[in-house]
């Protein structure tokens, strides 16, 4: 099965709520699944909800949950390496990235003839 493990800097700035989109745009790349190691943002998250552990369980829990990482020394079938501050937004009208366009590069020929 196909899984994509993201981290980094850039990755690591994400909320949680932008590292949730990150994974489930996973599918995209023909993985099956996508993760990122928890961290202090995923426990803040977690922190007080409903289903999540309380007290002494909580504590508990965060040990175990810093030890879900990848492994320094993990052997991955491929591995694509993409410069953040490279990557331009774009915009899309429909399912495939054939259907887009880069954000910045049309801002900025707008600005231009204005």
């Amino acid at each position: 099965m196909p899984l994509l493990s993201f981290w980094g800097s850039v990755v690591e700035s994400l909320s949680m709520e932008g590292r949730m989109t990150l994974c489930n745009m996973s599918i995209e790349f023909g993985a099956k699944a996508g993760l990122v190691a928890p961290d202090e943002v995923t426990f803040e998250y977690l922190k007080g909800l409903e289903n999540c552990p309380q007290g002494e369980d909580w504590d508990e829990a965060v040990a175990y949950w810093k030890t879900l990482f990848t492994d320094q020394d993990a052997v991955f079938d491929r591995e694509v390496v993409l410069e953040g501050s490279a990557i331009s937004p774009q915009v899309t009208w429909g399912t495939n990235p054939g259907q887009g366009f880069f954000l910045f590069p049309v801002l900025f020929l707008t600005l231009r003839t204005i």
